[in-house]
């Protein structure tokens, strides 16, 4: 972000502590608690093996997330629900050559749309799979503002607007429909302005929710700048 309106990046060595904590923090078969010296979650692995992939990428490469990925991929086949489905959608993010088709038929037959057939049709569009968005324009909803939105208000990790609001964008992205993806971006945003009389709570409710939804839409919204940016010259 600060690339792209001209501002010098000064938190290297804030990125380079956190990389060496969560290496210092890795438990000896490659997997993380949620604490130091907490025993491991497969939940938490995942997320941490998401980060520190996110990290390789921006240049900050360590030796646990191979170390990590080792330990997932031999966890793969005990995993099951939605952690199961979660650590395959984290394979199919950062490129993990698998047999993706095999690996989704026990999803094939789900009856409605959920976290888990949005996870499924997201990951069969990655994976240049066969996939329908009639779901997507079926259940699609919309605010006073022209905001689209998808699921129900709700206290769970997998089940709320935002998590299939998120997982929305990410299949229109990924299947090249890039006119869907404004009005998507538009809840969001009205999301942020919620004030305390709206419903049960105000803006994101947590800093790994606005952390998910800032991930996923700042590339585009920066791409945008730029196109307005080249536009005035």
């Amino acid at each position: 972000i600060q690339e792209a309106i001209g501002q010098p990046f000064t938190e290297e060595k804030a990125i380079q502590k956190m990389v060496a904590l969560l290496r210092q923090r890795q438990l000896a078969d490659g997997s993380w608690g949620w604490w130091g010296g907490s025993p491991r979650n497969q939940w938490m692995t995942i997320y941490v093996i998401r980060a520190l992939h996110a990290a390789k990428e921006a240049g900050y490469e360590t030796e646990a997330l191979e170390k990590g990925l080792l330990f997932l991929t031999n966890q793969l086949s005990s995993l099951r629900g939605s952690t199961r489905l979660e650590a395959i959608a984290l394979f199919s993010e950062i490129g993990q050559n698998m047999d993706y088709a095999a690996l989704l038929a026990p999803y094939d037959t789900l009856p409605s749309l959920d976290w888990n057939t949005l996870t499924t049709t997201l990951i069969k569009a990655q994976q240049g799979l066969p996939f329908h968005l009639d779901s997507l324009a079926k259940y699609r909803q919309e605010t006073l503002f022209g905001g689209h939105y998808w699921g129900q208000e709700g206290y769970g990790f997998y089940h709320n607007q935002q998590q299939y609001s998120l997982l929305a964008y990410r299949i229109y992205r990924t299947a090249g429909q890039k006119e869907a993806l404004a009005p998507i971006r538009q809840f969001f945003l009205e999301q942020r302005h919620r004030g305390p009389g709206y419903h049960w709570r105000a803006g994101y409710r947590n800093t790994f929710e606005a952390a998910l939804i800032l991930r996923t839409i700042i590339p585009d919204l920066l791409e945008d700048y730029r196109q307005d940016t080249a536009l005035n010259f």
